[in-house]
């Protein structure tokens, strides 16, 4: 299961009808969801406990859903398993939200305001600059270059 280019954990068995690659997709989608929630929501992953699933979820809403065959084909228990994605998807969200959150993008656009700036201030530059070059290379229109003569003698 990929999120944001790193992968939490491989999903190796169907569950009812979704392929594992139905199943990782979904998930990858709710923890991106989860990861625009308040950082509480984030740390405050809970795991029901069924008779063949745990089911991980934030408040309301189911995260994913870890299955007896999830745990054989890990080798592990499915209750610690579940506690191991948990705390994968967690860590992912809330990378997420650092990565992506306000902070970051408040910074974003304070770093392009000062690069306009800096720019608007190179253009002023060349701007009051280039008048006074302008007019130096007038200055010296009509007049040639003429080639040193090397044959005088000294």
């Amino acid at each position: 299961m990929i999120v944001d280019g790193n992968t939490l954990f491989d999903m190796r068995e169907n569950l009812f009808t979704f392929s594992p690659e139905e199943r990782a997709r979904i998930i990858a989608h709710r923890v991106i969801w989860l990861s625009k929630q308040p950082l509480n929501r984030v740390r405050d992953l809970s795991i029901s406990e069924g008779g063949n699933n745990s089911e991980i979820f934030s408040q309301d809403r189911i995260i994913m859903t870890v299955a007896d065959a999830d745990a054989e084909a890990a080798g592990r228990s499915r209750k610690d398993l579940a506690r191991e994605y948990a705390n994968k998807i967690s860590v992912a969200a809330e990378a997420l939200q650092n990565k992506y959150g306000l902070k970051t993008i408040v910074f974003g656009i304070l770093y392009t305001l000062i690069a306009t700036c800096l720019l608007l201030l190179v253009f002023k530059l060349f701007a009051s600059a280039f008048p006074g070059l302008y007019r130096k290379v007038e200055s010296w229109r009509g007049v040639h270059i003429l080639k040193p003569d090397h044959n005088t003698s000294d």
